[in-house]
């Protein structure tokens, strides 16, 4: 059976804090882009 933790570990706090420090870096982030042909 598979359980899930409700809260992060300290690893997984750190993990996800490197990961949103680069999304915010200057120059960085995500980019979103439409690619339908409008049809």
């Amino acid at each position: 059976m598979t359980s899930y933790s409700q809260f992060l570990t300290d690893a997984q706090k750190d993990e996800l804090r490197q990961i949103a420090n680069q999304i915010v870096t200057p120059g960085k982030g995500i980019l979103a882009a439409d690619e339908s042909t409008g049809m």
